[in-house]
Formats: C-alpha cells, sequence, structure tokens
C-alpha cells in the first residue's frame, strides 16, 4: 500500500475531483448568478413600466379634476366605440361639471365643456 504510494494517488485523485467539483459548482453558481441577475433587471423593469402607467394615470386625480377611470396602459379607450360615441358617452357621465378629464391611452386629456369657463378663465 505504502510502498506503491497508493493513499499519494488518493489525495492526488481527491485533489483532482475536488477541482472539478470546485469548477462545476463555480460554473452553476454563475449561472445560477446570472439567471437571478437577469430575472432581477426583468422584474424590475416590468415594475417600473407598470408604476409609470399608474402613474400616469393619476394625473387628474392629482388635480383634483373630474375624471373618466382609466384602463392602465389603454386609457379610456378600450371600448368598441368610435371615439365619438365615447365623448357622448363621457359627456353624459359629467353633465354638471364644465370640464373633465380623460385619457388617450396614457396621455391624459382635458375636455371643456362650456365655453363660459374659457372666456372667464382666460381673461
Amino acid at each position: 500500500y505504502k510502498a506503491f504510494g497508493f493513499k499519494r494517488y488518493l489525495s492526488v485523485y481527491n485533489f483532482i475531483l475536488h477541482e472539478i467539483l470546485s469548477i462545476f459548482l463555480a460554473a452553476q453558481m454563475d449561472l445560477v448568478t446570472v439567471t437571478l441577475s437577469l430575472v432581477t433587471v426583468i422584474l424590475t423593469l416590468f415594475l417600473y413600466i407598470i408604476y409609470k402607467a399608474w402613474r400616469s394615470n393619476q394625473y387628474w386625480k392629482e388635480r383634483g379634476i373630474p375624471y373618466v377611470k382609466p384602463v392602465l396602459f389603454f386609457g379610456n379607450h378600450v371600448s368598441s366605440m368610435s371615439s365619438g360615441q365615447l365623448l357622448v358617452k363621457f359627456y353624459k357621465q359629467f353633465p354638471n361639471e364644465p370640464l373633465f378629464g380623460s385619457y388617450d391611452f396614457m396621455k391624459p386629456s382635458l375636455i371643456i365643456k362650456d365655453i363660459d369657463f374659457i372666456r372667464k378663465n382666460i381673461n
């Protein structure tokens, strides 16, 4: 056993096996790290886009102007109605308001119904 260096052979074998396993585990860790980093970046980007869309849908609420409740990303254009039909529907939702807000997708739009309101506030 000692004469043939069997013990030395086992330690070299263990060393090589240990190094191979270390390299394999390091590669696995790198793959896991890259995957987790990629998932984190994608999730963060997704949440940021959702937040920006939600934040743009708060425009009229923050200013105290009555508005048609929007759908995230699509605003008030989810319906199969034409723009004219939607506008008539919105007018009927706010019969006593001189103006109201709506959303063209994520862009806020102000609709002024009362011409006297414009004259009074511009002069």
